[in-house]
Order: structure tokens, then sequence, then C-alpha cells
């Protein structure tokens, strides 16, 4: 028995990724990581809408109150920073890493490297250590963070998530759609209109046409209209 198969066999009827279509091979390695005997952290990177966001709220479906999830579009590096202290997760999943400040990732840093938090509380310097917590974060442009700080990428072990085949595509959107209550016709419907008249694969985009379109001209239309607004 290999080591992926191991590591699938002891979460049978378990298995958090259960929603997620395709992609075994990332799910094998975030599989093994979750169950490593200590902290092995993850950066999933590559496009929108290529399933990165769902990894992070598997993991959290499954481990709940271990968990604790932080998207940088919203949540303010200090305050981010103390969450983490309060609630000492096992797993610390975190959205959109790039868009944390340069200070917030290099408290994350020492975190990865030495299980240490240190940071400054109304002039008091707060200093936590023998943290073990494994970081699972996601990142739509790694450039930025090769460029301003290569070394966070060093603790951390990248997962290109690379776009979807065109054939992966059309499944993944059905998968996904159905979940949303689309019938199964339409949902193809949606998938192809966004691919071939506007030129997408971004399923989040396929999510919110399949939400607002009850019939194949809704879809015509709203397609229509998204490609006046590029």
């Amino acid at each position: 028995m290999n080591f992926f198969n191991k590591v699938a066999n002891e979460l049978k009827g378990q298995d958090p990724f259960d929603l997620i279509m395709g992609r075994d091979t990332e799910k094998a390695i975030v599989k093994a990581a979750l169950h490593a005997s200590a902290p092995v952290h993850l950066l999933l990177q590559g496009p929108p809408g290529g399933s990165k966001t769902e990894f992070l709220k598997a993991v959290e479906r499954q481990y709940g109150r271990n968990t604790l999830y932080l998207n940088f579009t919203s949540t303010s590096g200090p305050g981010a920073i103390t969450d983490i202290v309060a609630r000492r997760p096992k797993f610390l999943l975190i959205d959109e890493i790039e868009k944390a400040s340069k200070d917030t990732r290099a408290v994350l840093l020492d975190l990865m490297e030495n299980g240490r938090i240190t940071y400054k509380l109304k002039n008091e310097k707060v200093d936590v250590t023998n943290l073990k917590i494994w970081v699972i974060a996601t990142c739509n442009h790694i450039e930025k963070i090769k460029r301003v700080q290569p070394e966070f990428l060093d603790r951390m072990q990248v997962i290109a998530m690379k776009p979807y085949g065109l054939e992966e595509y059309f499944r993944v959107a059905e998968f996904r759609l159905t979940r949303e209550g689309i019938k199964a016709e339409l949902a193809n419907y949606i998938a192809n209109c966004m691919y071939h008249m506007h030129n997408s694969q971004d399923l989040r985009e396929c999510v919110r046409v399949a939400r607002m379109a009850k019939t194949q001209e809704d879809v015509d239309e709203l397609v229509r209209h998204l490609e006046e607004l590029q």
C-alpha cells in the first residue's frame, strides 16, 4: 500500500474533500499534511475560481473549532494576529495571503518557523511560544510575495492549482451548479456561455450567474451585459 492510499484509508468515512470534484493530486497532498506528526504549511496558489477556497472551507467543516479562518480582503493584520493568539487553532486557514501586510506575514513567518508569535498590544510586548499550528493559505498572485518577501514562501509547500482542463471544467461546473439547485441542462448552458462568450473558466462567476438566471435567455442577457462591462 503506497503512502497516499494509507492516508486515504485512515480517512474512510470522513473525507473532508468529498464536495470538491477532481483535484485528486492536490487532495492527496493536503490530506497528508493534515495528518502529519508536526505542522506542515501549505500555500495553494493559482488563478481565481480554481477551488482553492473550497479546500479551506472543507478543512473548516471537518475540524470545526480546531480551525481559524481569516480572509485578508476583510481582516486587519493586528486583529488577525490577536485572534490567532486567543484561539490557538490547530489549523490556521488564510484566504488571499498576498493581501496581508508585510509585517503581518513576518509574524506568520515566525509562527511557521519557530512556533512563536510576538507583537505589541497597547505598548506592551506579547510573546507566545510553543504554538503548534498548521498554516494553510491561498494566493491568487504569488509574484507579489516573491517580489517583496521570498523567504515567506520558503516556509511553505507551494501547491500550484493549475486551471482545469476544458473537459474537467465543464464537469466541475455542472457538479458545483447542481449543488446550487440548478438543473444539469441549465448548468451546462451557463458553463458553456461563460467559456465561449465570456472567455472565463472561473467557477465563482458561473455560480453568480446561476444564482441570478432562471432560464437560458436570462443567461444570454447576463453574459452579454458582463461583456459590455469588460
